[in-house]
């Protein structure tokens, strides 16, 4: 689905960035990055999920962002709490029934009119995808709704603060700005802004994924409860009960496997086109992997059976919000903010097991004159 809904996609990150940031002139504008990244990310995801006009519904907006964003709060408070408390404070905390009723409401009559027309006449967004594969007690909009949440939450909370770390690295690291423009510039003059161009970046594919390499978002993944005694194959064991992972953090910072972990290389995943290969792709690098390509030594999206399945729309979402930003915005941090200190980057936060951007940190923005 993704060439087909990628039009969408690119049109609503259009229109979202500029009613999100509706410059006068050449004026630099402050803005908490993340919290400005949040309802551009929430708009651009839901043209997909539950297309237009609901997408740019403010009220609707508000709170589907409430419920993915505060989800993570909850539990993070519950979990705060001994064990035999978590299902009362559970209850008095969560307002996730609450915001469900709201979701649905809005979510009626999308349901509905879909439900009208034949599979086949359906728009070609989410809300039709799970209706054309859901058995017919689950063709309603509960159901439907529950879906709906489940995904947003996947995708607002995380690519949110991915694009905030990678625009954070870009501006502590400001001498990729000119490579990537260049090669953006280069790419959509020959392709335009379609899906094949932006899967023809390999620098700017590169940078995302060091970025991603660098600050995942959290030290761990692919989390595991046992249930029955297992021993691994170096003979350890693990008792029923315990919670087993993958060190994700170590392997990203293996000097075996990554040459100067600690450093940031934004070009560590490009290559250089190897000596009479042909020309006719006109880029004259390539990326070894794609950003949402997962390894056992590369783990943003976990690994194997159960590696993220949005990751590929992530990707590509992610991808086309940074270049359009790289190639149509300055950025810079706050003279007050930086002190005029090279390669400053706000501290990330550690909470709760998780890695997350300063939520705080501001920069300043306006449009790159022509």
């Amino acid at each position: 689905h993704l060439p087909a809904v990628f039009p969408e996609v690119h049109d609503e990150v259009t229109v979202a960035l500029s009613d999100a940031l509706r410059f006068q002139g050449e004026e630099w504008k402050e803005i908490h990055f993340l919290g400005w990244a949040i309802p551009v990310i929430a708009r651009a995801s839901n043209r997909v999920f539950v297309g237009l006009p609901l997408c740019r519904n403010g009220d609707y907006l508000k709170v589907m962002i409430e419920t993915a964003v505060s989800c993570i709060d909850t539990a993070k408070t519950i979990n705060g709490y001994p064990e035999f408390m978590r299902p009362l404070v559970g209850r008095l905390l969560s307002k996730t029934g609450e915001r469900k009723e709201k979701i649905v409401e809005f979510l009626k009559d999308v349901v509905d009119d879909r439900l009208k027309l034949a599979p086949e006449d359906r728009p070609d967004d989410y809300v039709s995808w799970l209706l054309n594969n859901a058995p017919p007690e689950e063709q309603n909009v509960g159901d439907i709704a529950l879906r709906v949440i489940g995904t947003n939450f996947a995708a607002i909370h995380t690519s949110s603060m991915n694009i905030t770390q990678a625009i954070y690295w870009l501006l502590a690291r400001p001498e990729y700005i000119a490579p990537l423009r260049e090669e953006i510039e280069e790419v959509t003059s020959k392709m335009g802004w379609t899906k094949n161009a932006i899967g023809s970046m390999p620098k700017l594919e590169s940078f995302m994924k060091e970025c991603m390499r660098m600050t995942p978002l959290g030290p761990q993944t692919m989390n595991r409860k046992v249930l029955k005694p297992f021993t691994f194959s170096n003979g350890v064991s693990v008792p029923v009960g315990a919670t087993v992972g993958i060190h994700l953090y170590a392997t990203h910072q293996d000097p075996k496997i990554y040459p100067e972990p600690e450093s940031f290389n934004g070009f560590r995943f490009v290559e250089t086109e190897k000596e009479g290969a042909s020309d006719e792709n006109f880029a004259v690098t390539k990326s070894r992997t794609s950003m949402y390509a997962s390894s056992p030594t590369y783990l943003p999206f976990s690994y194997g059976r159960h590696a993220c399945p949005g990751r590929f729309f992530a990707a590509m979402e992610l991808k086309l919000l940074f270049a359009m930003l790289v190639n149509n915005y300055d950025m810079k941090w706050p003279e007050a903010v930086s002190n005029g200190r090279d390669g400053y980057r706000p501290a990330d936060v550690w909470s709760f097991g998780g890695l997350s951007p300063d939520p705080t940190a501001r920069i300043l923005i306006r449009e790159r004159k022509a």
